[in-house]
């Protein structure tokens, strides 16, 4: 099985697309997938989400990545803590 790596990636545009942010970090590694935290209510951005890589040095990714301009804004990056089987939301479930 191969290794992966969950991020947490914050500071994200409110309009930024998952497609866009999957788009761009591709350009940091095979990316297997994206998710844009949205509010439950009104279905709109919160301004974070998540990406899985294939790789097996987080450090590596959360270095390269921290601070890089994604559409006029740094991102923040960071390793993603686990909470239950499923990706952190953030959100009440």
């Amino acid at each position: 099985m191969r290794p992966s790596v969950r991020l947490h990636l914050g500071n994200l545009r409110f309009t930024a697309s998952e497609q866009e942010l999957r788009d761009f970090l591709q350009l940091f590694g095979e990316v297997k997938e994206v998710m844009i935290v949205c509010d439950q209510v009104t279905g709109n951005s919160r301004g974070f989400g998540f990406a899985e890589f294939w790789a097996d040095d987080g450090a590596k990714l959360v270095d390269g990545l921290d601070g890089t301009d994604f559409r006029g804004r740094p991102l923040r990056v960071g390793l993603a803590r686990p909470r239950g089987s499923n990706w952190a939301t953030g959100g009440g479930e």
